[in-house]
């Protein structure tokens, strides 16, 4: 959350919103599958999302192994 460079009120909120998704998805993410996948990080959360939402669809074990 300290990694951002802002100088209105936009640039912030976007930047918070966009963390707060994040945080949500790996949670989301952690709460589903259990211990089935490891804690990913913010950074590797990035890769995932590069990786997957170009696709028109994939399935849980894709994203696992993605991980």
């Amino acid at each position: 959350m300290d990694q951002y460079e802002v100088r209105k009120f936009h640039g912030w909120h976007y930047h918070i919103l966009t963390l707060m998704l994040a945080h949500y998805f790996l949670w989301h993410l952690k709460i589903r599958l259990g211990k089935k996948v490891p804690t990913i990080t913010p950074s590797q959360l990035r890769l995932l999302l590069r990786a997957v939402l170009p696709m028109r669809s994939f399935d849980i074990e894709m994203v696992i192994w993605l991980v």
